[in-house]
């Protein structure tokens, strides 16, 4: 039997939507660790979970993904909200152990690439990404941009990170560790840095990087090699209809058996209201969310 238990998005909305509430007497608060740079987001779900039952009391932390699976896994928490699935390792864990977990994607997002606003460069091929990733290009002249003169300063956050694994393990499967030049504590620390730095390219949720247009440029992402070929920014359409390569999705793993947190907390999320706050987040909501229009007859 699998460890890990999907629940399917149709079971997640049907118990959200009956009428009976979860149970709320006497319960402790909860905490709930959300991967950067997701905190803002999953704030202002659990205060709107928390506005609708008042006796439920939600606290969210944010932390670097790996931290947050390992403490769900330690059981020092009932609740995680990550940017991507549990790894080999991780999952041989879990087979390991008698730790039942309960799954679900709530949300979409892509990986933005940004550079300074000084920055000549508009657009770059996924093949150059992967070299500047791997470190096989150091300057910017070769991109192309015989203007864009100095060494390419690569921003990234650690490799406890979701989007540093994103990169190394799943996008261009490295085999070797990747070395940025600055290492940032988190991903409002990569736009900082590269705010600052001319030379720096930086890699950061798109909802984040939308939110600090007036701070950096976002590039387009070129698939191909071939010179004038159009390239996708990582907008909500072009991550929902796939043209933006460089996506991935929110997961909200629970163990808690309370069904007032970790399955009503969760289809709350996956609810209409709960979608249309991932939306004006700047994330691809997993359910689109609908609007009732009501029709008067003549």
């Amino acid at each position: 039997m699998k460890r890990i238990v999907l629940i399917f998005l149709v079971f997640f909305v049907a118990i959200f939507g009956c009428k009976k509430k979860p149970e709320q007497e006497n319960l402790p608060p909860a905490m709930i660790l959300v991967a950067d740079p997701y905190l803002e987001l999953i704030q202002q779900e659990a205060e709107q979970y928390m506005s609708l039952y008042p006796k439920v009391k939600i606290t969210v932390s944010s932390t670097t993904t790996r931290d947050a699976i390992v403490q769900l896994l330690n059981n020092n928490v009932r609740t995680i909200i990550v940017d991507r699935p549990f790894n080999k390792e991780e999952r041989e864990v879990i087979n390991n152990s008698s730790i039942m977990i309960r799954e679900s994607v709530i949300a979409k997002d892509g990986i933005a690439v940004v550079v300074n606003k000084k920055n000549p460069t508009t657009q770059i091929t996924i093949e150059q990404v992967y070299g500047i990733v791997s470190g096989e290009i150091k300057e910017w002249k070769e991109i192309d941009n015989p203007n864009s003169m100095g060494l390419i300063d690569l921003v990234l956050t650690g490799r406890n990170s979701g989007i540093y694994e994103f990169l190394k393990d799943s996008i261009f499967r490295l085999s070797e560790m990747i070395i940025p030049t600055t290492l940032a504590n988190n991903q409002n620390g990569v736009i900082e840095k590269v705010y600052q730095n001319s030379t720096s390219i930086g890699f950061v949720a798109s909802s984040l990087a939308y939110k600090s247009k007036d701070k950096v440029k976002i590039l387009a992402i070129q698939i191909g090699k071939d010179k004038g070929k159009k390239g996708y920014l990582p907008g909500q359409q072009e991550i929902h209809i796939s043209l933006y390569p460089f996506k991935y999705s929110l997961y909200l793993y629970s163990t808690d058996p309370n069904p007032a947190v970790g399955l009503g907390f969760g289809a709350m999320i996956l609810s209409n209201i709960g979608q249309k706050i991932v939306q004006t987040a700047g994330l691809v909501p997993e359910i689109i969310p609908y609007r009732s229009i009501q029709l008067k007859s003549e």
